[in-house]
Order: C-alpha cells, then structure tokens, then sequence
C-alpha cells in the first residue's frame, strides 16, 4: 500500500483527453476551466486506490454527467458503497467544499484532498476528513473553507473503507425524479425540487444512468437539428416552381367558373401549364447540366438543327449559349479570386464571445491566480507582451476565423460546416492549451488546410506560426482529429478540393 508520503501520481493523456471530453460539455468558460481540474483530481484519486487494492465504482459517479457536475458540483467515486468526493486544489492552498452540498443535503461519506501542480502534470493526494468533522462551518458564499488541521492521513481513510458497509436508502420515488428530468435541461427547476432530484440521483444508480440518457438524447437531437433544417430549405426550393404553376391554374379555373368559361378551355389552361412545367424542367436540367457529368451531346443532331429552315434560329440560340457558358465560367473564376472571411458562431456549449475581462478576473481572483497568466491586461501583441514582463503569455484562444473564397463564402451549406468546425477546433483548443507545456509568442496562427470534397484532409501546413512548435502541433492535431469526425453536407458543395485558411486569434 503506498504511503502518505509516497502518493504522488503523474497524470498522463488518458486522463487528460477524459478530463477534456466531460469539461467541454459545460456551458460556461470559467465552468469548463474548473470542471478540467476537477476531473483530473477524480481521475488521479481513482488510480491511487486502485493501486491501493480497492475496486472503484466510476459507473455510477455524477460527475460523468457534465449538466449535473457544473450545477452541484458532485465529484463523487464510489468503493464498498462509501461515496467519496474529490476537490481538486489548483494554485491554491485552500480548501474548498462547495456549498450546495449542504445546501441540497447531497454530502458525502468523507472528502478527500488532491493538490494538482502548477503544469497539471502531477497531482499529490494530501488526506482526507469526513464532512461530520467540518460540520460546524459556515456556508456564506459558494465555497466553505476548511482548514488544513482538520485532514487525516490517507492510510486511515483505506483502512476504514475495507470495513463493510450497506447501501444507501433510496431517497424519495422514481417517478417523482424522472418527472424533473426535462425541466433540468431546461434549467427551469426550483431549489426544492433541485434538492428532491440530487438526493434521489446519489442514492439511485438506475436514475442516474437514465438521466444520462436523456441528456445523450437530448444533445443528439440538437446536433442534427441543422441537418433536418437544411434538408426542409432544399426541398421547399425545388418545389417552389411547381407550386406557383399549380397555383396560378387553380387561380385561372376560378376566373373561368365564374366567367362561365367551357371544359375545353380549362382542359387547354391543364395542358397549357403542364407543358409550361415540362419547359421548366429542361430549363434546369440544362442549368443543372453544366455542373455535372451528363452524356456526350449527339453531333449528328447539331448539324441536324443547323439544316434547312431552322438554320438562323439555330446559330442564334448557339451564339447565345455559348456566352452563358462564358460568362458562367468567367464569374467562376473571379469569384474564386476573391477572399471571403467566416467567423465562428455561438454554441449551446460555448459562451466564449461573452467572456469579458471583468469575468476573467473573477475566475483569477478566485483561483488566486497570476493576472498576466490570462492576459489581464487585454494585451494582444504576445511579443511586446514578453519584452515588457521578460515571462511569454501563456496562449488562451480569443477568436477562431476562415480565410475561403468568395463563392465558397455564398454557399450557406458549407459556410455553416466551417463554423461548426471552428467552433469545435476552439472548444479543443481551449482546454489542449491549458495542459501545454510551452508559450505562444504570436496573437495570430494561421494554417493552410486542402479539404476534398468528402472532407477528407489533403494537405495541411503553418503559414503564420504561434512561435512555438508545440503549440502549431498542437493546433495541427485538434484541426485533423475535428475533420475527422466532422464532414461536409452533401447537398451544394464543389466536387474538387478545396483550400481554407484557418485563422487562430490569441
């Protein structure tokens, strides 16, 4: 068994991309900074009783449902039914016990201490109290503090959890629970019926796992509401045509009732519009035609039509195609020439655009951290930056932005993926940069990407470096492992690669 001494951990890449999956879930930026250090802490707790011997129940924990971690802050692991909760001190020497636990009356069987170093490479596991001891604290704020006096050895807490303990009795009633999921998604649940729900949740494995399912529902159903709005907008296209034909025949049977018009004449205006009808059709065809692979045009049938008596009308139509095409081709190319700039949009995950200095400030005075850390002075020129304070900045992503041309720009279809895209690339990013070893000298990265038109990456080099190579890996990785997982629509794109420029603010 290792000793107090001894229980220092590294924390390696497994952990790391865990911690990065769960706190990317999280709805606000502090929130997703705090829930990355907390699931390290859980994660190096969790190795450090199973080599201890002890069989840890992660399946059952709270924390893995990101909703239910950054709303009661529950860092909870489970051995022999002891339920354990985990806080995490990062550049911080206090000790810290949320409030809603007492709040909610969700405290666990005992709290244990686990100090991350400065690089989050290596965590150290300080003891352990029960939340009896520490009882008597006052709860004015979001956090109570406990003095450092009041921890125990971590030997003592492993050989309390090696005598047996009974389950937990169930609080409250299943249907009563279930009946407040959907209202939690929706953040629209009283503080009594807050405390009715997690004190069933903890006790009850079966509703915690359906509550999980939900919520796995519920953010599939959201990530494919684009798809199904694209789908309605391209079919309400193609049939807008045929609707305003079937609607201009209906309008003209009715002037000819009420003009008492013959049978025959409206059998004409039937025919009539189903003719007009199938001129529209080959008229797209042909528009259609010219982007495509359609079959070779017979010869013999263009000397035909320039015979005989259609022989003027023919060359005319022929002198008229022919600058369509040209003029097509020409907008094609300059169109191609111009370069358009995509923004990233807002998320149901990201609020990032919104995170002023007056909320960065209060993530650093409440995690004691160095202000020039987060860039408290707004300073975006990272070279001037490191000249004046002689230390580099350490890199926090601002903005992420396309550089693509201009006819690329227009189509909705694929403007939309490269947004999607970036904010995906900027969610990674955020919390990759957090775990970086290394500084970023530049405000602007800039990566040249040849996309094909299945999405597939065809090339990728830096043409405007961070000034670190570690951290344009880095970049480089979270860009390829995003396109491959994301890919383009298929409706509306060009079948030849492409090339983008992404550009990362700093």
């Amino acid at each position: 068994m290792p000793q107090f001494s001894d229980a220092v951990l590294k924390i390696n890449e497994e952990q790391a991309n865990y911690a990065r999956k769960i706190s990317a879930r999280m709805s606000q930026p502090i929130a997703r900074r705090k829930g990355l250090v907390d699931i390290l802490g859980i994660m190096c707790a969790i190795d450090y009783f199973e080599d201890c011997g002890f069989k840890v129940n992660n399946s059952r924990s709270l924390h893995r449902i990101a909703e239910v971690f950054e709303e009661f802050k529950i860092s909870d692991i489970y051995i022999n039914n002891f339920r354990i909760d985990v806080i995490s001190r990062f550049r911080d020497n206090k000790i810290k016990i949320p409030s809603v636990h007492k709040e909610y009356g969700c405290q666990p069987d005992y709290y244990v201490v686990v100090d991350l170093s400065e690089r989050l490479k290596v965590a150290r596991i300080l003891g352990y109290f029960k939340a009896a001891d520490v009882a008597f604290l006052n709860y004015s704020g979001e956090y109570a503090e406990v003095d450092e006096i009041y921890l125990k050895s971590i030997r003592a807490l492993c050989l309390e959890l090696k005598k047996p303990a009974y389950p937990k009795q169930i609080m409250g009633k299943h249907l009563d629970c279930m009946a407040l999921f959907l209202r939690f998604i929706d953040k629209e649940l009283l503080s009594s019926n807050k405390k009715l729900l997690i004190q069933h949740l903890v006790t009850c494995p079966a509703c915690a796992k359906k509550l999980a399912d939900v919520i796995d529902f519920n953010r599939t159903v959201g990530a494919i509401s684009n798809v199904s709005n694209i789908i309605n907008e391209h079919s309400s296209q193609e049939l807008s045509d045929e609707d305003e034909i079937l609607a201009s025949f209906k309008r003209a049977s009715m002037r000819a009732k009420k003009k008492n018009v013959a049978p025959n004449t409206l059998t004409n205006l039937s025919n009539d519009s189903k003719v007009y009808q199938k001129k529209e059709f080959e008229k797209y065809n042909i528009i259609d035609g010219i982007f495509s692979n359609v079959d070779k045009i017979d010869t013999s049938k263009i000397v035909a039509m320039f015979s005989g008596r259609k022989k003027r009308i023919a060359i005319v139509a022929s002198v008229i195609f022919l600058f369509l095409i040209s003029s097509i081709i020409i907008a094609i190319k300059n169109s191609n020439s111009n370069i358009s700039s995509i923004s990233d949009i807002d998320s149901e995950y990201s609020q990032d655009a919104n995170y002023n200095s007056k909320q960065r400030n209060e993530f650093t005075s409440s995690q004691d951290l160095p202000q020039e850390v987060y860039g408290a002075n707004n300073a975006t020129d990272y070279s001037l930056a490191t000249q004046m304070t002689g230390e580099p900045l350490v890199a926090t992503i601002n903005k992420i932005s396309w550089e693509v041309p201009e006819n690329i720009a227009n189509k909705a279809n694929y403007a939309r993926f490269l947004q999607l895209v970036g904010k995906n690339v900027k969610l990674n990013l955020q919390n990759d940069l957090l775990l970086s070893n290394d500084f970023a000298k530049n405000s602007v990265i800039k990566l040249s990407i040849r996309i094909s038109s299945s999405g597939e990456i065809i090339d990728m080099k830096i043409l405007q470096s961070s000034g670190s190579v570690p951290i344009d890996n880095i970049i480089k990785k979270s860009v390829t492992e995003t396109l491959q997982y994301m890919k383009p629509p298929s409706h509306g794109l060009i079948s030849r690669p492409l090339e983008v420029v992404l550009v990362v603010s700093l």
